[in-house]
This record gives C-alpha cells, structure tokens and sequence, in this order.
C-alpha cells in the first residue's frame, strides 16, 4: 500500500505542468516548496550568527539538474542552498538548484543566492558564514554596506584582491593581516606550506587566541561553518528517504526530513517542552499526525475488526 501511494503522489496539475516548466524547471513540486519554505521563515527567528552552504539529496534517478558533488556522502543528487542558524542548525531559508540560470542586473551567482537566502535578516546587523565559493570581496562588502550583514568566509587563492605576500610560504602558526575601511583579510599557515585565506568584515583587530595561536577570525569561522553541514548530517541519521527514480518525490523526502529537524528545533526551544531524543521525537510526531485519522477511521462501523485492533494498539486503547 505504501508503494502503491508513492507511485501515485504527485504535487500539481499536470495538465499545466508543461506550460509552466518552460520557465521553471521545478515547476513539478514548486507550488509546495514555496509553502514549505514560508512557514520555515515565518516560525522562526535566527540567533545573531547564520551559515550559508549546501546540501544534497541523494538521487540517482533521471533529473535535468542533478549534480555531482564529490565532497558530499550521496556524491550525486539534487543541490539545496540554504541558511541555517549556526547554533541550532534551524533550516531558515532555502532554494533548489535547477539548472545553470542567469541572475537579474549580471549579479554573481553565489552574490544571488546569499542576497536573496538572507532577505530575512537584512538590515538586523547579523553575521553570515560561508565558504570560498560563495565568498568575496565586493559580495562582502555590499552585503555589509545595502543590507547591514557582516560576512565570514574563506577565500580562495585565485581572488584578484589578494596581495602576493599573503599568498607566499611562511612559517607554520604564524599569521598576516590586512585591513581596508570595512573588512579584514588574515593569511594563517596552519602546517608547511600551506595558507588559509580568510575575509572578515566582522572582525576588525589583530587578535590571536594564545592557547592555539590561531586568529580570533579563524577560530570563529571554525565555530560557525559548520550550520548547514550538521541540518546535513541530522538528516541523514533518521530518513524517510526510498530510493526513488522522480526528483519531485525525491524532493518531498527531502521537506519531510527537513522539516522535521525544524520542528524538534521549535520544540526544544519551548521550555515547559520535556527534552526528547530525536527518535523519541520523531515517533510522537508520527503519532500526533496519523491520530486524528486513526480515531476518524475506527468510528466506521464496517471497520474490518483486525483493523481496528490494529489501529487501537498504536492510539494505546483498550
């Protein structure tokens, strides 16, 4: 039954689909993820500190846009790029990667996605992490200027505003810095010659932590990279996931995990709410969904009577 009800999910009208692909790839489940994503921004409001970064959705099946990401556990599968809270990992914002797209007014396109994933924040002085994709210099600094977010992130070698001498050999924990009107740049050498680049508009001092003689900028990147890489994990250690050969199922998997992440988040942060495992959690949210249902079905007199026991077991009824 429950295969049989896989197969047959869909997420809206195929009579319109194909009118309406032709200018949005996701089209097949887009009307949905759009609700999903409202009540994840709606529900919540971010600690001063937010990572931007991406997630795959393991699939192998048939997708226009599905990628490889060698870095990732699933290697292929559907691209998300979100925000998360970098303390308790809440999915605050997101938006599907569906293809090769050009962004409005010739902006970068990892400028558009953290423009457009911190719209809820602009202007509330927060800061954003993220890694070398996504960083860089005029990004950083817009950022900081139109919409009153600071930046953290790494930077790659190859960025035109890199001065040589931070790019060149030098001695293992020892850093170099430089400064403009509103960002820092720090060149730390954690082992032989290797450099780690990192831009800052958060931090503006010289400042190096005496127990592991790494800057103050790295050791809090390092604190707070790691957002959307953990929702990631969370994810994967308790999945509703099937292996399935459609995207848009595969994608609605991918809501239910997340949501639910979410809203153990939600639940914690309550605090007359009893701390629950995770398993524990997602058991009584299976079972506050399916309830109302349960009890809807058992009052049907024609209940076949092995049904009814079955269903009186899981609502803990004499």
């Amino acid at each position: 039954r429950f295969k049989f009800l896989g197969i047959c999910l869909r997420f809206d009208d195929k009579q319109t689909r194909q009118a309406r692909a032709q200018s949005d790839k996701f089209a097949p489940i887009r009307e949905v993820w759009e609700k999903f994503i409202e009540n994840a921004k709606s529900l919540y409001t971010p600690s001063e500190y937010c990572t931007i970064d991406e997630q795959l959705l393991g699939f192998r099946g048939g997708s226009s846009f599905r990628v490889y990401m060698r870095s990732k556990p699933d290697k292929y599968g559907l691209k998300i790029i979100m925000m998360n809270d970098a303390k308790t990992y809440y999915m605050v914002n997101a938006t599907p990667y569906a293809g090769k797209f050009k962004p409005p007014n010739n902006e970068k396109v990892p400028s558009y996605y953290v423009r457009t994933l911190s719209q809820t924040i602009h202007g509330t002085n927060r800061n954003i992490t993220v890694d070398n994709w996504f960083s860089s210099v005029p990004l950083f600094h817009k950022m900081l200027q139109d919409h009153k977010l600071t930046m953290v992130g790494t930077l790659r070698s190859s960025k035109p505003e890199i001065p040589p001498s931070f790019l060149a050999k030098k001695a293992v924990n020892s850093s170099l810095f430089a400064f403009d009107a509103h960002s820092m740049l720090v060149s730390y050498c954690p082992k032989k010659n290797k450099n780690v680049l990192l831009l800052s508009t958060m931090h503006s001092t010289k400042e190096i932590d005496l127990n592991t003689n790494k800057p103050s900028a790295i050791l809090f990147y390092n604190s707070t990279k790691g957002g959307t890489d953990s929702f990631d994990q969370l994810c994967h250690s308790y999945s509703v996931s099937r292996v399935c050969k459609r995207w848009p199922l595969r994608i609605w998997y991918g809501i239910m995990d997340q949501s639910a992440i979410n809203a153990m988040v939600l639940y914690n942060l309550k605090g007359e709410n009893p701390k629950m495992k995770r398993r524990v959690f997602l058991k009584e949210l299976a079972l506050a969904l399916v309830k109302p249902f349960l009890e809807e079905r058992l009052e049907v007199t024609t209940l076949r009577r092995s049904l009814r026991i079955s269903i009186r077991e899981i609502l803990g009824l004499p």
